[in-house]
C-alpha cells in the first residue's frame, strides 16, 4: 500500500479524506487510517479513555473508536458518514486523542498565521471565533485551522483545508456551501488555500464582548486558565503540566460588540497591535 503523502493535526492520513482537504506532510508525522463500521443506532458502549484506546459518543448518533495501537479510527454509526464529515469534524476528534498520547497539546481554538507564525483564538461558544476566522479567510489572511489547534513541541501544525461557518457568517460574507447536518449542526463549507504543515507557534488571542473595541495583554498570571478552559481533553490539570510552557507565549484579549458592523475594525486593530508584539 502506498505511503500517503497528506495530512493534517500531525497525521497522515490517506482515504478517505480528499488530498485537496490535507496538507503536504512531514515524514515523520505518523500514519493513521480512518474507516467507518455500521453499527445499530441503539448500540452505544461506555464511554472511555485510556493509554491505548479511547471510545466516545458522536453527535447526533454513534460512536467512534480510537485506537493507539493499530492507528486506527473507527466510526460506529448506523449508516456511512458523508465524505465531508471525514475531514471534519472526524479527523478533529482523532488528532485530539492522538496529540494527547504523543504528548503534544490541542485545544478548541483556531487559528492563523501573521508575523512569521501562528496565533491561537480561543473563544466560548457563541463568541465570535468563527465570525473572526471568517473575516480572515475573506480577506485571505492564511488560515492554518479552523476548530481544533495541535502543538507540538512549540509548533502549530495545520489543520484540514476546510472551515465550517454556520448561516449567519456564511450569508455575511458570500462564503462557502451548504454540506447539509454533518455532526451535531448544518455547516457551510468553505476550501482553504494550503498553508505549511508546521509553523512556530506565536502566541494567543482571547475573544470577548464588550461595548468598545480595544485589545491588551492578558497577565501572566491569567493565562493558564484561559488555556485550560479550551483544552481539547479535559484531563486532570495534574495531568497536563506541559501546558505550563505555553503561558510564556504572548496572549492579547480582543474586546469588542457583538455585532457584524464592529468586526472589520476589531479585526484591523487585532493585527495591528499583533504587529508590534
Amino acid at each position: 500500500m502506498t505511503e500517503p503523502s497528506k495530512g493534517a493535526y500531525g497525521l497522515r492520513v490517506g482515504l478517505p479524506i480528499a488530498e485537496d482537504d490535507l496538507v503536504d506532510a512531514p515524514a515523520g508525522w505518523p500514519r493513521w487510517h480512518l474507516c467507518w463500521r455500521e453499527t445499530p443506532r441503539d448500540r452505544r458502549r461506555p464511554q472511555q479513555l485510556g493509554p491505548d484506546e479511547a471510545l466516545f459518543d458522536l453527535q447526533p448518533v454513534g460512536q467512534m473508536l480510537v485506537n493507539r495501537r493499530t492507528s486506527t479510527s473507527t466510526l460506529l454509526l448506523p449508516g456511512a458518514p458523508p465524505a465531508e464529515a471525514w475531514s471534519h469534524p472526524y479527523l478533529s476528534a482523532t488528532a485530539i486523542h492522538a496529540a494527547w498520547w504523543s504528548g503534544h497539546r490541542s485545544f478548541h481554538a483556531g487559528a492563523f498565521l501573521a508575523g512569521g507564525g501562528a496565533w491561537g483564538i480561543l473563544g466560548d461558544k457563541e463568541q465570535g471565533k468563527s465570525s473572526a476566522v471568517a473575516w480572515l479567510a475573506a480577506r485571505e489572511y492564511p488560515v492554518l485551522c479552523d476548530d481544533l489547534l495541535v502543538i507540538a513541541g512549540g509548533r502549530a501544525l495545520a489543520g484540514p483545508r476546510c472551515l465550517d461557518l454556520r448561516q449567519s457568517a456564511s450569508a455575511h460574507y458570500g462564503l462557502g456551501t451548504y454540506i447539509g447536518q454533518v455532526g451535531a449542526r448544518e455547516r457551510w463549507r468553505v476550501r482553504l488555500p494550503p498553508v505549511p504543515a508546521e509553523v512556530p507557534f506565536r502566541g494567543w488571542v482571547a475573544l470577548s464582548w464588550a461595548d468598545d473595541v480595544s485589545v491588551a495583554s492578558v497577565r501572566l498570571e491569567d493565562r493558564l486558565g484561559r488555556m485550560l478552559a479550551h483544552r481539547g481533553l479535559r484531563i486532570p490539570e495534574t495531568e497536563d503540566r506541559g501546558l505550563l510552557d505555553l503561558i510564556t507565549r504572548p496572549m492579547v484579549e480582543l474586546r469588542r460588540p457583538k455585532s457584524w458592523s464592529a468586526l472589520d475594525r476589531a479585526m484591523t486593530h487585532l493585527l495591528d497591535a499583533l504587529s508590534s508584539v
